[in-house]
């Protein structure tokens, strides 16, 4: 399997930046063939298309960002998968995600909103955030899944 992995590439601290970074290295420490690129340079993109020829292409962002991480995979050949925050209410581009394959979203509220606003919810699947265990680890907590990833409660699960 190889995978394109396309957001705010280099990470800038926090949000989507964070959430991208995390999915690429986690793929990497998987085996999986992977490389990232940011999601708005289009000439790079289209280069990782020909030359590294993914499987897929995992965009992460927000449903205003179909152009960059769903449309622009699409006229390349590549198959688009958006792994989707939700800023409130989706506002367009409902028949274009609705035709995906798939579609990821980091929580169950996330998936709530886009089908309220259009979406069947037949192609959308929760993947929720991961986080470094390794920074837990060395930073000395005994409970490395709740200290690796704030809002979590002592058995790891989201509060």
């Amino acid at each position: 399997m190889k995978v394109l992995v396309s957001y705010d590439y280099p990470p800038s601290p926090g949000g989507l930046a964070t959430q991208g970074d995390l999915l690429f290295r986690g793929l990497r420490e998987m085996g999986i063939e992977a490389h990232a690129v940011n999601f708005e340079a289009a000439q790079e993109k289209e280069w990782y298309y020909r030359w590294f020829e993914p499987d897929v292409v995992v965009g992460v962002g927000y449903w205003g960002h179909t152009p960059h991480l769903v449309l622009h995979p699409q006229r390349y050949g590549a198959q688009a998968i958006p792994w989707l925050v939700a800023d409130g209410y989706m506002a367009n581009y409902q028949e274009i995600l609705e035709d995906l394959p798939l579609i990821l979203v980091t929580s169950k509220w996330v998936k709530r909103v886009y089908m309220r606003d259009g979406l069947s919810g037949k192609n959308i699947e929760v993947l929720p955030v991961g986080c470094d265990t390794e920074v837990a680890a060395r930073s000395g907590y005994r409970n490395r899944r709740s200290a690796a990833c704030p809002g979590s409660g002592k058995d790891g699960r989201r509060t």
